[in-house]
C-alpha cells in the first residue's frame, strides 16, 4: 500500500467515524434505571445499558440515580400488590356470581386427531367459592363474632386493664 492508499483510508476511517451518533447519555441513564428495576442487579444494569465499565460504573450509577431508582421500583411495586378495595371488589364480585372465568376445553368424542378443536366458554364460580368469598368478607367486617350477654348479680364480673407485671398497687 502506498501513500496515497494509506491516506485515502485514513481519510475514509475517519469520516466513518464522523458520521455515527454522539453518545446519548440521558438515553443510557434511563436504560439503566429500566435494567436496574428489572434486575436489581447494578453491574448487570451498567452492561445491559452500553456501559463500558460496568462494574465500576454501575455502583457509581446506582449512587447517583438512586432517588429516581426509588421512585421506579416504587410504582412497579404499587402495580403488583393489590389494594383493599379491590380485593373487597374481587371477593363481593366472586360471591355474588358476577366474576367469571374463561374456560378452554378440548371435545374428545366425535373428533379426530388431526382436528384441533377448541372450546371456551365462561364458568360462573362454584358455590363452594362462592362461599368461601362470603365467609372472607364476613370475617372483614367482623360478622361472625359472637355476642355474648352476661347478666346477674350473683356474680360480679371484674376487668383489669393496663396491669402489667411487676405493678404492685395497694
Amino acid at each position: 500500500m502506498d501513500d496515497k492508499d494509506k491516506w485515502s483510508y485514513r481519510q475514509e476511517t475517519e469520516s466513518k467515524k464522523d458520521d455515527t451518533d454522539p453518545i446519548d447519555f440521558e438515553e443510557m441513564r434511563e436504560k439503566f434505571i429500566s435494567y436496574y428495576v428489572m434486575y436489581e442487579n447494578a453491574t448487570r444494569a451498567a452492561k445491559e445499558a452500553g456501559y463500558a465499565h460496568a462494574s465500576s460504573q454501575g455502583s457509581r450509577l446506582l449512587k447517583l440515580l438512586r432517588p429516581e431508582i426509588r421512585k421506579r421500583m416504587n410504582d412497579k411495586n404499587s402495580k403488583r400488590i393489590a389494594k383493599e378495595d379491590e380485593v373487597l371488589r374481587f371477593l363481593t364480585d366472586t360471591m355474588r356470581g358476577e366474576k367469571v372465568d374463561r374456560v378452554i376445553s378440548f371435545p374428545t368424542s366425535g373428533v379426530s386427531d388431526i382436528e384441533n378443536i377448541q372450546i371456551e366458554h365462561d364458568v360462573k364460580p362454584a358455590s363452594k367459592d362462592r362461599l368461601r368469598a362470603a365467609e372472607m368478607l364476613g370475617k372483614r367486617f367482623g360478622i361472625f363474632t359472637d355476642k355474648v350477654e352476661l347478666t346477674g348479680e350473683d356474680n360480679p364480673i371484674s376487668v383489669l386493664i393496663g396491669e402489667l407485671k411487676g405493678d404492685s398497687r395497694d
